[in-house]
């Protein structure tokens, strides 16, 4: 995937956008409709490409109960680790368990409880201790319930998807390979709203940015396929994974 950090400024995305459809001054609908606009495209983008990538690392609570960042969308990896370094020595993976959940105790409450196949529990019999290397939590309603054996270590790092932009405002900034797809998604966004004003002038407008934004060679598909192209460090980072490492002569 591209991994030039070129991005261009919010400002400059709907500033273009206001201009083609005769609105310079943001006068007709406002510029927080165009600054919300553009802000939805960014997020919409996000979700196809999960472009923002992002760590985040916390204590462990007492109470095990962790309250995960309020713009995680998807997660990459969860790990528990000790001390200042998350490394191989100090770290392990946390292990998320379907419909768990406990309110600061030792147990927990899930479905699957007693004498089953699952291994990322420890009641076979209810009189059973936890054994001390398995590390598993539940995930409900934004937070991490965490088994009592995560409390053998001290800090939880991870590695996730945010929303697109690091916070809602006027201060956030477009990549570079998506840059006209963002354009096009507000200016779709904005004709929509004021097509009462000029239906035949915003009706070819409207249909023109639809065509942009839904057909594979319009510019919205057209940027999720640049992201997903490999550049040439990743193209030499591919084959050197697929045919060399690990293989032998």
């Amino acid at each position: 995937m591209p991994l030039g950090n070129a991005t261009f400024d919010m400002g400059e995305i709907i500033t273009a956008a206001a201009q083609e459809l005769r609105d310079p001054e943001f006068g007709r609908l406002g510029k927080p409709f165009y600054v919300s606009a553009c802000q939805r495209g960014l997020t919409e983008m996000n979700s196809y490409t999960n472009f923002y990538k992002k760590t985040w690392q916390s204590e462990i609570p007492n109470n095990l109960v962790l309250e995960l960042p309020q713009d995680l969308t998807e997660t990459d990896g969860i790990y528990l680790f000790s001390g200042s370094e998350c490394n191989i020595q100090t770290s392990t993976i946390l292990f998320i368990k379907p419909n768990m959940w406990h309110q600061g105790g030792d147990g927990y409450i899930a479905n699957n409880k007693g004498r089953n196949m699952d291994e990322m529990q420890w009641s076979l019999k209810w009189s059973e201790a936890p054994p001390p290397n398995i590390y598993f939590a539940g995930l409900r309603g934004g937070k991490l319930y965490m088994a009592p054996s995560c409390k053998k270590y001290e800090k939880i790092h991870i590695a996730y998807t945010g929303l697109g932009m690091e916070c809602f405002g006027e201060d956030f900034r477009i990549p570079h390979w998506c840059r006209e797809a963002i354009t096009d998604f507000v200016i779709h966004r904005a004709a929509l709203a004021m097509e009462r004003e000029d239906p035949q002038f915003l009706a070819r407008v409207i249909a023109r940015k639809e065509g942009e934004l839904k057909t594979p060679t319009g510019s919205w598909w057209t940027a999720i396929g640049r992201y997903k192209r490999l550049d040439k460090k990743g193209r030499y980072d591919n084959t050197a994974y697929t045919y060399r490492l690990g293989h032998f002569p």
